[in-house]
């Protein structure tokens, strides 16, 4: 059985969006889609022709999963610096600014604590019940 990946956006990221309409329009075929991966990410892993491609896939949703993490990990750092900047417009005096700054940050964070309840935590819960399972 082939693995369908859970949405557009990694199909998109893993074989690049025209290559992704060609192989849905069955333009293309498997083999395509292997190229356009080791041509775009064979830095971060390589297919061969020779392994399974439901392996494959898995180890491509893997690596897509924690490149959305590493994005996310920038989306949080830049309300952080959001604050940071709403605090120095406190001390040099300009509130107006300040609170201007501040509601943006407050804004991108509610986007951010969506986004986390939505896709981190069932991955947490995930996890945790598999370590429960290791344990016994």
């Amino acid at each position: 059985m082939i693995y369908r990946p859970v949405d557009n956006d990694f199909a998109e990221w893993a074989f690049g969006s025209q290559l992704w309409f060609d192989f849905l329009v069955w333009e293309k075929d498997h083999i395509d889609l292997l190229h356009a991966w080791n041509d775009r990410h064979s830095d971060l892993y390589r297919c061969h022709e020779d392994e399974a491609i439901s392996e494959s896939m898995y180890k491509m949703k893997q690596l897509y999963e924690a490149q959305k993490g590493r994005s996310m990990d920038k989306k949080m750092h830049k309300v952080t610096e959001k604050m940071q900047t709403a605090e120095g417009a406190i001390k040099k005096g300009k509130l107006k600014m300040a609170e201007k700054v501040l509601k943006g940050a407050e804004k991108k964070n509610e986007k951010l604590v969506k986004i986390d309840r939505d896709v981190r935590d069932p991955m947490i819960e995930k996890c945790e019940k598999s370590m429960k399972k290791g344990k016994k």
